[in-house]
């Protein structure tokens, strides 16, 4: 006995205005369920269908074409209900509308044609925009649309970009990788091939590939050669850029960024803070983790700084040291007056004129900020890690492994604090000293 009663059933829905032609429709009924599905680029004129064979006559202008869909939508359907029974499964309304939006996609114009990758891609944002706010926040989906872009211009150096996505292959994927690699540092393809390998998930969900040609395509790994330390500013350039008398417009952006170094805090994060948006910025940011923006509360004391991260949804706590102190003195005393007119474009720009000021040569972001933080906090004041987690809002004690610079130095101030080497008299002390460095410098010459 059968568990699913399906029926497919075509029709020609004619227009009402003569010069156009009718669209073709598709019920497919599963113990009842109606479910429909209209297909705007397989038309034909009312004398040009068959009600009773439900098929285009033989002198049907789009005649080929109409029975290319109507066979492919028949194989789909015929293929999920023959899996199912023999699963003894019942199927499902999704399951069924996720096969004709598949189906739906092959008449593409004139001709047949089967999505691309990117059309896929496309089809994976427009359903993950409905979720933003429940399922994702904002941010997640702006960097989907980032990899989107990404995808695009590499598959156009593969010439891959207008390739069915049922012919792309596990070695197309792998040269995918490579040639990623050579645009962008590893670490940001490290990031981006989960989401590329996920667009042939969504794929094999709508059933319009058999597997995911990706699967087998290990994942990249830094070597440790490769691996290279964060940039962040010394606490003496800090004070450099503290101390630098600036223009107004510059003062603002400055003192956003001194802010944020001396808090940890990503711009998101501080951005969050202001009050004329705040609101809106968490409705739309909201997922799945509740996001709070950061507040001031006093603890023996010592006021911190209190709130959970956009990106993660974990929560930080900081408590604020003097320069952080004077910026929000500055500027009132509250957090709500601090400059947040800061414009994204003119970010970066401005705070490396500051920094070209001051002597950094390097090339920073605004993020260098919460790198500042983190190895202010690691090295500098060699603060227990788990302790520099609530801090920086991170997931793991893991993530602080990127900032930590183990030196001799570091050794010997964290056994002896901030005294040198020269004043430790004490025999004993003076060897531990040398056993400690000699060790050291034998591990790292091994």
């Amino acid at each position: 006995m059968l568990l699913n009663n399906l029926h497919i059933n075509y029709y020609l829905r004619s227009s009402k205005t003569e010069v156009k032609k009718g669209i073709l429709y598709c019920r497919v009924k599963v113990g009842g369920t109606i479910l429909l599905t209209s297909v705007t680029n397989v038309k034909l004129n009312a004398n040009e269908w068959d009600q009773k064979k439900q098929r285009p006559k033989t002198n049907a202008e789009n005649g080929v074409v109409c029975l290319m869909f109507i066979n492919e939508i028949n194989k789909i359907l015929n293929q999920i209900h023959l899996e199912y029974e023999a699963k003894g499964k019942v199927l499902t309304k999704s399951e069924v509308r996720a096969a004709l939006k598949g189906a739906d996609h092959i008449a593409n114009g004139v001709i047949t044609k089967h999505p691309t990758y990117l059309n896929i891609f496309d089809s994976f944002l427009t359903d993950m925009k409905k979720t933003i706010g429940t399922g994702v926040g904002l941010s997640t989906y702006e960097q989907y649309r980032g990899y989107r872009r990404n995808a695009n211009e590499i598959l156009e150096k593969q010439d891959l970009h207008e390739t069915p996505i049922r012919n792309l292959s596990g070695e197309d994927i792998l040269n995918f990788q490579k040639l990623a690699t050579l645009r962008w540092a590893k670490s940001t393809v490290i990031k981006m091939m989960p989401t590329i390998k996920k667009i042939f998930d969504y794929a094999v969900d709508m059933r319009l590939i058999a597997e995911n040609p990706a699967r087998n395509i290990k994942r990249l790994k830094i070597a440790e050669g490769e691996k290279t330390i964060p940039f962040w500013l010394e606490p003496s350039q800090l004070k450099q850029f503290s101390d630098i008398e600036l223009d107004e417009r510059k003062s603002r952006y400055r003192d956003a960024f001194v802010f944020c170094c001396w808090t940890g805090l990503a711009i998101g994060d501080y951005l969050l803070m202001n009050p004329e948006d705040r609101e809106a910025k968490v409705a739309a940011k909201q997922a799945v983790n509740k996001i709070e923006p950061g507040t001031l509360i006093e603890s023996e004391g010592v006021y911190i700084l209190k709130g959970r991260r956009q990106k993660t949804g974990t929560s930080f706590r900081v408590p604020l040291l003097p320069e952080p102190l004077r910026i929000i003195s500055k500027y009132g005393g509250k957090l709500e007056n601090l400059p947040f007119d800061l414009l994204s474009k003119d970010v970066g720009k401005i705070i490396n004129e500051v920094a070209g000021l001051v002597g950094v040569k390097k090339q920073i972001t605004f993020h260098t900020a919460r790198k500042t933080m983190a190895n202010y906090l690691l090295n500098v004041r060699m603060i227990n890690p788990v302790y520099v987690l609530e801090i920086m809002g991170w997931k793991s004690i893991e993530e602080a492994n990127a900032y930590v610079v183990v030196q001799e130095s570091s050794l010997i101030r964290a056994l002896f604090g901030d005294r040198q080497p020269g004043e430790i008299t004490s025999a004993a002390a003076d060897h531990k000293v040398k056993r400690i460095a000699t060790y050291v410098s034998e591990v790292r010459n091994a």
